[in-house]
Formats: C-alpha cells, structure tokens, sequence
C-alpha cells in the first residue's frame, strides 16, 4: 500500500491488474539516504535527524507505468529546492490523490 496513488493507477488497480502498475518513491530513496549517510559519515547522525528526514521525503506513491515512464527515475529535475518533495510529480504532471485503499 502507498501513501498516495494517481487516478489512472486507481482504475487499473480496481480492473485488478496490478502487473500494469509501479510502486514509486515520490522523492527517489537514493537521495534522502544520501542525506542520512553523509551524516553518519561525518558523526552528526542522530534518531531525530532519520525521523526528520523519513517524515519529510519517505511517500510512495502508486502509479501506471506510462506515467512512471515520464519521471527521471534516480534524482529530481532541476530545480529542486529540496524541500517539496511532490516536485517530481508536479513538474512532470502526474497528479495523484491520497491512496484511499479501498480497493
């Protein structure tokens, strides 16, 4: 189950098939395990420092594989603050909504 999930992932997931659809990281995990390594490499790594970080970047986000097709698959496209982490989504135009898991 994903934090949220794209209107076109929904239909596809309620048609029940499952082998259409991506389980995404909406802020690719490599980026904000970079954050969290870099800190424990310098020492500075604390719980409250992974939990911060997890809270802030750690969605999922259920989408169609056209639509996953459309993201860059491993970093954020250029000019990311660093801080939105639906920036990916929005520029690419996916839209998503919260995964009601109803399904």
């Amino acid at each position: 189950m994903t934090d949220f999930i794209t209107p076109q992932a929904l239909l596809v997931l309620q048609q029940k098939e499952k082998k259409k659809l991506i389980f995404e990281h909406i802020v690719p995990k490599n980026l904000y395990l970079k954050m969290l390594v870099d800190k424990a490499y310098q020492e500075n790594l604390t719980y409250e420092e992974i939990y911060k970080v997890l809270m802030k970047y750690y969605y999922t986000c259920t989408v169609t594989k056209e639509e996953d097709d459309s993201l860059p698959s491993t970093s954020m496209q250029e000019g990311w603050d660093g801080h939105n982490p639906f920036y990916r989504y929005q520029l690419a135009g996916i839209e998503f909504i919260e995964n009601p898991k109803s399904y």
